[in-house]
C-alpha cells in the first residue's frame, strides 16, 4: 500500500488568498519548485509545524530551484512556506515573494 501524495508547485503555492488543503495522516507532501532565471531562486520549503508536517528531505538546486518532502504525522495545521528572491550582492532591490499553502491534517 502506497501513502497518498499531495504535490505542490509554484502555482499551488502562489494563490491569493493562500491555498488550503486537507489531507489525512500518512500523506506525503512533495514540493517541487523549478529552476529560475538568475539572479532569482527559491528558498528551501519549510513547515511551520514540523510536529504536524515532518520534513523528510529538502534541498535547493544550482539553477535556482528547490524541493522538499514532508510527511503528515499528526492532526493539526501547518503552513508550507518558501520565498522567491533575488540573491545578489549588493541586492538587486527586488522584493522577496513569499509563497505558501496551508495544510490541515486530519486523523
Amino acid at each position: 500500500v502506497t501513502a497518498p501524495t499531495l504535490r505542490l508547485g509554484p502555482i499551488e503555492l502562489s494563490r491569493s488568498p493562500s491555498a488550503q488543503y486537507v489531507i489525512p495522516v500518512g500523506t506525503m507532501v512533495v514540493v517541487t519548485l523549478p529552476d529560475e532565471l538568475a539572479p532569482f531562486c527559491w528558498s528551501t520549503p519549510t513547515s511551520t509545524a514540523p510536529t504536524v508536517l515532518e520534513p523528510m528531505t529538502h534541498g535547493d538546486e544550482l539553477g535556482g530551484g528547490a524541493q522538499a518532502t514532508f510527511r503528515a504525522v499528526a492532526p493539526g495545521e501547518a503552513t508550507v512556506e518558501t520565498t522567491n528572491a533575488c540573491y545578489t550582492f549588493p541586492s538587486c532591490g527586488a522584493a522577496s515573494e513569499l509563497t505558501e499553502a496551508i495544510v490541515t491534517v486530519r486523523a
